[in-house]
């Protein structure tokens, strides 16, 4: 059984009537839980830098949102200095 492509299942989602939608599975306080979730993404800010060749096409050849995976590769280099040496 293939897996049913992103656009086609949004289409099928997008077609449904809310009461055509089973919410038994979802626990009674799942609401109240997501209302209590802070949604406020990190603020970017745009900067030119220079990287090696040899690192870019390595990202890029890694797909669509490459940046996003450097910039996640940045933040976990931060976290582990971060770890090993606590600021006092």
């Amino acid at each position: 059984m293939s897996k049913m492509s992103l656009k086609d299942q949004l289409e099928k989602l997008d077609a449904m009537s809310d009461s055509d939608i089973d919410y038994s599975d979802i626990p009674a306080n799942a609401f109240e839980t997501l209302k209590r979730v802070d949604l406020e993404l990190p603020k970017k800010k745009l900067l030119t830098v220079r990287y090696d060749e040899y690192v870019i096409d390595w990202f890029k050849a890694t797909g669509s949102g490459y940046q996003t995976r450097m910039n996640n590769v940045l933040k976990a280099y931060i976290e582990s200095v971060q770890s090993n040496h606590p600021q006092p």
